[in-house]
């Protein structure tokens, strides 16, 4: 008597559905980075992923009510260096932390209502670090 091996899996059936193009967030420029992080974080309000700029760091904040097309997203840009990661504070969903490869670590505050510009100031600059910072 012959015993196939047969791989089994729970999941060998099941397949998924894409949504519908306006139920999905278009035009993003993720990053390519191959550093082991965190690339797109979630908070109760909005999203965030770190974007794919030349020259410097920037991340998007994109709310989840807005879907389809992005344009006018807000950008915050800050770091002359990649930015490696980000995390949310587990307490403020307004406050995102992000780090990069120029070894400085801010924290950023967003406003209530997500802006369609550019923010470029931080709340705080945490430095002294030698090396870069990863997560």
């Amino acid at each position: 008597m012959s015993y196939r091996f047969i791989r089994t899996s729970k999941y060998r059936h099941v397949f998924g559905t894409e949504f519908k193009n306006d139920q999905q967030y278009n035009g993003t420029k993720m990053t390519n980075s191959a550093w082991d992080s965190n690339i797109i974080v979630c908070g109760y309000k909005h999203f965030s992923m770190i974007w794919d700029v030349a020259g410097g760091g920037a991340f998007a904040v994109i709310p989840y009510t807005r879907v389809g097309k992005q344009c006018g997203i807000c950008l915050v840009s800050g770091h002359k260096g990649t930015v490696l990661n980000l995390d949310y504070n587990p307490f403020n969903d307004d406050l995102i932390a992000s780090v990069s490869e120029d070894s400085i670590i801010r924290i950023w505050g967003i406003p209530q209502e997500c802006p369609a510009e550019n923010i470029r100031e931080p709340l705080q600059i945490l430095q002294g670090h030698k090396r870069k910072v990863g997560t």
